[in-house]
């Protein structure tokens, strides 16, 4: 089995591709990590430290990017986040995306 620390070396100019719950959980942190403990996309939930970790991985790439249909799926999540109270997230959060 490949160590993840040279997988990272080995994909880190080539990108990351990321899905739909872990961008949820990304931007959420992005906008206020105590929110990302308030996200119930899964049946534990999320915590500072796993956004943290999060965080230190995207980092690491030179690159990311998303598909039109996450992003679809992501905004219909943060339009239900935002009902539910969790208005820090905007959009304004996910300008990287846009490669500025």
């Amino acid at each position: 089995m490949t160590p993840p620390g040279e997988l990272l070396r080995r994909y880190a100019s080539r990108g990351l591709l990321i899905d739909t719950n872990i961008l949820l959980v990304y931007v959420a942190g992005l906008a206020d990590r105590a929110l990302v403990q308030r996200l119930r996309r899964n049946k534990r939930g999320y915590t500072a430290a796993e956004f943290d970790l999060l965080a230190r991985l995207v980092a690491q790439f030179h690159l990311v990017v998303t598909t039109p249909h996450v992003l679809r799926d992501d905004f219909a999540l943060y339009g239900r986040l935002t009902a539910e109270g969790l208005d820090a997230i905007n959009f304004t959060h996910i300008r990287f995306w846009a490669g500025q």
